[in-house]
């Protein structure tokens, strides 16, 4: 699985703009049926890059950079409810700092919890065509 994503930032009411942002990621993933539940074990690679911010129309020192990261995670489906638990190391990193003020990125634990929201399906009776 591959995704990537961008945003565009616009000035905001107080002529603040935050630098636009990019990433991608590329996982490999295992799908396992269980009894009552699936369980997606995955691994992979992610990238993230954030421009500078700019502060009435000058960019700001010590924002920006870009990072990627080792991750490992699960998603475990029951039902409607899916359980995501995301781990991420950073294994690159060059953010925009000076001698004042050092970033760096530490590693990342995400879990959530999402309900799937779905459509009831409807019993549908399709016809036999005849062709003749």
């Amino acid at each position: 699985n591959t995704e990537t994503s961008f945003k565009l930032n616009t000035e905001n009411q107080d002529q603040y703009r935050f630098g636009n942002q990019f990433n991608i990621s590329s996982y490999f993933f295992y799908w396992r049926e269980l009894a009552s539940v699936t369980v997606l074990p995955y691994t992979g690679i992610y990238f993230e890059q954030a421009g500078k911010h700019a502060n009435h129309g000058f960019r700001e020192t010590n924002t920006g950079g870009h990072a990627t990261f080792a991750t490992m995670g699960t998603q475990v489906y029951k039902g409607n409810m899916t359980l995501n638990v995301l781990y991420q190391i950073p294994i690159n990193q060059s953010f925009n700092s000076d001698e004042i003020s050092q970033i760096e990125a530490g590693n990342r634990l995400n879990i959530s919890l999402m309900w799937n929201i779905q459509k009831k399906k409807k019993n549908m009776i399709i016809p036999n065509s005849q062709t003749g």
